[in-house]
């Protein structure tokens, strides 16, 4: 669930943000990054898989390290580069992708997820 706040007062950031629409923690989302966002068909699942790379090790993270913070919940989209060029998203086939969500994404997001809410509720 996303709403938008006229006015947030960001205390883990350190920032005053206005109009920032904030996730279901309170926390800023975060735009992807022109890096991360690509245009045309054939191309269009290297966005897919940058935002689902991003919400795979934002969620791992704050579960490990049992945190809530929006530092840790919503981090800068950097986080994901070295694993998004490993992994063969920014110039390897789709294959790469479809075989990594079936692998690693799909498998685990849902439980994250589900843990990352048992810990931190909603604050909207």
């Amino acid at each position: 669930m996303r709403s938008l706040i006229a006015v947030l007062l960001c205390i883990s950031n350190n920032c005053l943000a206005q109009g920032v629409e904030v996730d279901e923690y309170g926390c800023a989302i975060l735009d992807r990054p022109a890096a991360f966002t690509f245009d045309g068909f054939t191309d269009a699942w290297r966005s897919v898989a940058a935002d689902r790379l991003y919400s795979l090790v934002r969620h791992q993270n704050a579960v490990e390290e049992v945190t809530c913070d929006c530092d840790t919940l919503r981090p800068d989209w950097a986080i994901i580069t070295s694993q998004f060029e490993t992994l063969g998203f920014s110039t390897g086939p789709s294959s790469a992708y479809r075989a990594w969500s079936s692998e690693a994404y799909k498998p685990r997001i849902a439980d994250l997820r589900r843990a990352v809410q048992d810990m931190c509720g909603e604050v909207n």
